[in-house]
């Protein structure tokens, strides 16, 4: 079975493509940015046309909310327009399409834990994206999934994670925000999850698709509870039972941001998407206690 990734250097795909090995049978292809661009439909009609994919996996996307507020040509191009592109160059072709999306679909009304079915309310151009694209997928795809995933975390690219981790090993002080609800996601947890999908996918070309599922570790956090769970499990790794915190807690309100960001994303989960798809993700704190044990292992060596 052919696999083809987008976004394959991003953290995500980084976590996609370390783990490809999970599935047997399994050709993953995964083409830089100058082998297949994914804004230009020619090169991905030839792409997809000389390499036949069973399933496209889209984990491109631009992710930096606050640049996206100022950069919104760019944002739009890449999260919304490359998959009509994507589409338009599939079309009439027996492709299942998985779609990376964002808990930022939520946020500007109800409050969270947001079911897969609830009404969906963008504060910021980013998650406006998203949504476009998702809408997009649902009326236009034949055979799709969209996985909506939350503040995506773990050892691969930048992310909060890896900065609050490298603040503690330098002794930077860090303000955290306390009063924002969210739900995290490990990046790599997160891959195997996609990747227990397409090995469904290829066991049975029959299976249910057509859906919106939410793939995040269990339990809800802030950014404030998550950096100081960060830096226990650090301390917890290196046997310093007695620390002094660097880490302080401060409201939204007093953080600059370019981006309108809701005050709860969280996302509930259906355990009946898991159990379809076999997919398994821990309670938040021991997904950051195994990252952060992980994370120090390799870098300890």
């Amino acid at each position: 079975m052919k696999v083809l990734l987008l976004g394959g250097s991003g953290q995500l795909g980084r976590d996609v493509l370390k783990f490809s090995g999970y599935v047997e049978d399994f050709n993953l292809l995964s083409p830089c940015s100058k082998e297949l661009d994914i804004t230009n439909y020619k090169s991905l009609l030839k792409y997809i046309n000389i390499h036949l994919p069973d399933i496209i996996v889209n984990c491109a996307a631009y992710t930096n909310v606050d640049m996206a507020e100022n950069d919104k040509k760019k944002a739009e191009e890449l999260n919304f327009n490359a998959v009509k592109k994507i589409h338009k160059s599939i079309k009439n072709k027996e492709i299942l399409y998985i779609q990376i999306s964002t808990d930022y679909v939520f946020g500007g009304r109800g409050a969270g834990p947001y079911l897969e079915s609830d009404i969906t309310s963008p504060m910021m151009f980013y998650g406006l994206t998203k949504l476009k694209a998702e809408d997009y997928v649902r009326s236009n795809f034949n055979k799709f999934i969209i996985i909506r995933t939350a503040s995506l975390i773990g050892l691969e690219r930048s992310n909060f994670f890896k900065t609050v981790i490298n603040n503690l090993i330098s002794k930077k002080q860090m303000k955290i925000i306390s009063d924002q609800k969210i739900s995290i996601t490990w990046s790599k947890e997160l891959a195997i999850a996609i990747l227990n999908i397409c090995k469904k996918y290829k066991k049975n070309q029959t299976f249910a698709s057509n859906k919106i599922g939410h793939i995040v570790n269990k339990g809800f956090t802030n950014w404030y509870d998550l950096a100081k769970e960060i830096e226990y499990c650090f301390h917890e790794f290196l046997h310093s039972t007695d620390f002094k915190t660097i880490i302080s807690e401060i409201s939204h309100k007093n953080w600059v941001s370019d981006s309108n960001r809701p005050l709860d994303s969280r996302l509930g989960i259906s355990e009946s998407f898991y159990n379809e798809n076999e997919i398994i993700m821990n309670d938040w704190k021991k997904a950051v206690k195994l990252m952060t044990f992980e994370f120090m292992g390799i870098n300890n060596d």
